[in-house]
């Protein structure tokens, strides 16, 4: 089931991936790219606040990764939860060398 915004999404894309030849991951790619734009000077503008900001990053963030990634987004939120999960445990001293590790061998397997 997708969410029909993504569909139609997805037919632009793909549109604009025939007309100038392009693969439509490519495409995916710099549209989420330049969504950022506007997205940024909407977070600046409109949402006041420290919570209200983080939430819009958070949402908007998580909705851009997942559209452009699909199925392999649950990638990089695995790494994000286990990384952060690391930065509350671990001593401050050792945060950066677990981290560093962790991430290292998640990305090389």
């Amino acid at each position: 089931m997708t969410i029909p915004i993504v569909g139609q999404l997805d037919s632009i894309v793909g549109y604009l991936a025939s007309s100038v030849g392009k693969p439509d991951d490519q495409i995916r790619l710099m549209l989420c790219l330049y969504l950022g734009y506007p997205l940024g000077i909407i977070l600046n503008l409109l949402v006041k606040g420290t919570t209200a900001r983080h939430l819009f990053s958070i949402i908007t963030g998580f909705l851009l990764q997942s559209y452009m990634y699909r199925e392999q987004f649950w990638h990089t939120l695995v790494m994000t939860f286990v990384t952060y999960t690391l930065m509350v445990v671990l001593p401050r001293q050792k945060q950066a060398r677990f981290v560093f590790i962790f991430v290292m061998l998640y990305l090389s397997y």
